[in-house]
């Protein structure tokens, strides 16, 4: 298998892949797609993922597998242990709620604040006030995901997820724009003083 990979914290999806990677312990070699000189465009990526987005996962067999969450639940399905999703229905389901919760809600918000504010992005057209609407929606989201992490020490109870995974790829995402994350937040200022400690934590 081989990931094909943007190893930039501004690239939140590959990020929370090369997480889980560390996390699950794997030896997956990276091939780095460049996005900032536009590898994404050119034609050989393009044959591996029309969309021209990263990560996608290439297994032995040719087949290209796109989709952060679905690469993860893949290389779950073939490596089981250490499980990071959990080892009951129910946990694997409250796990899977609270990922989607984290990448739809807080990283999906935060990614529009970024598009429609930073001047990396000038070249596209951008709405300030969209930006502005988003910020507030990106604090009540973070409200709401202070209850669910509750005490920790990870986002689902004891033992690291895939829910981690993306929320480290969030909270490094945020950092690298320079959004405020954690000053009303104590319960997720404690799991990422917490996880960022771990070496995954810096993939």
């Amino acid at each position: 298998m081989e990931l094909y990979d943007y190893p930039n914290a501004a690239a939140p999806n590959p990020t929370k892949v090369r997480i889980y990677i560390v996390e699950k312990g794997l030896d997956i070699p990276l091939h780095t797609i460049d996005l900032a000189i536009g590898d994404q465009r050119k034609e050989s990526y393009r044959a591996i993922n029309p969309l021209g987005k990263v990560p996608v996962l290439k297994l032995n067999d040719g087949t290209c597998l796109p989709e952060s969450t679905a690469i993860m639940e893949y290389l779950e399905e073939v490596y089981p242990e250490p499980s990071l999703i959990g080892n009951t229905y129910e946990k694997r389901a409250q796990v899977r709620a609270l990922e989607r919760f984290i990448d739809l809600n807080v990283l999906k918000t935060a990614s529009t604040i970024v598009v429609h504010s930073e001047p990396v992005f000038a070249h596209r057209t951008q709405f300030a006030e969209l930006a502005k609407q988003q910020r507030s929606e990106l604090a009540a989201m973070l409200a709401i995901l202070e209850g669910f992490i509750g005490q920790g020490p990870f986002a689902f109870g004891k033992e690291p997820t895939i829910a981690d995974c993306t929320l480290c790829a969030a909270v490094r995402f945020m950092e690298a724009f320079e959004l405020k994350y954690s000053e009303n937040y104590p319960c997720l200022r404690l799991w990422w003083e917490h996880f960022c400690t771990r070496p995954s934590a810096s993939a």
